[in-house]
């Protein structure tokens, strides 16, 4: 099977059956079948992904004039097209604006922007990047008759991502 499942809690909640599973990826599948959680029809499904990937990067970027721009490009072990991403420097911009964006798999491209009406200089800048892994859900299904119903996630999961479900159902 592409997903490891844990279980965390199981407990009747009126009619209906709740789940809660620790569930681990090999990056093989998105699709999670009712079966998986011990139910018949998933009616509601919720989760919630762990292993977003921090780090802390210097980076050197040349002399900019105003309104210039410089892209440096980090590896980021994990980091998928679609990512969310997160930038903070660890020093003050002095009126530079600075974005990060998932440029490839494994890598995340920080921009510079000179904002400020002349020439800057930030030298040797330390960064915190975090990119945040996107997990969206694709689609559900109840019982469709001999069905048992699923739930498909967005993006395809890779090897080792872990992420918390819960789910109602029959």
């Amino acid at each position: 099977m592409a997903l490891t499942f844990t279980q965390k809690c199981k407990a009747q909640i009126g009619g209906m059956a709740f789940r809660a599973y620790e569930v681990e990826s090999d990056g093989s599948t998105t699709t999670i079948n009712a079966s998986d959680l011990d139910l018949r029809e998933i009616e509601i499904i919720f989760f919630q992904q762990r292993n977003d990937l921090s780090f802390a990067t210097n980076l050197d970027f040349a002399e900019l004039a105003d309104a210039a721009g410089a892209t440096s490009q980090v590896t980021a072990t994990g980091a998928v097209l679609g990512d969310f991403v997160q930038v903070a420097a660890s020093v003050d911009l002095v009126d530079t604006a600075v974005t990060a964006y998932v440029q490839a798999d494994d890598a995340v491209d920080v921009r510079v922007q000179n904002e400020a009406g002349d020439t800057r200089n930030l030298a040797e800048v330390p960064f915190h990047v975090r990119a945040i892994k996107r997990m969206g859900l694709e689609s559900l299904t109840g019982s469709t008759g001999a069905s048992e119903g699923y739930a498909v996630f967005y993006p395809t999961l890779t090897d080792g991502d872990t992420f918390t479900v819960w789910a109602l159902g029959f």
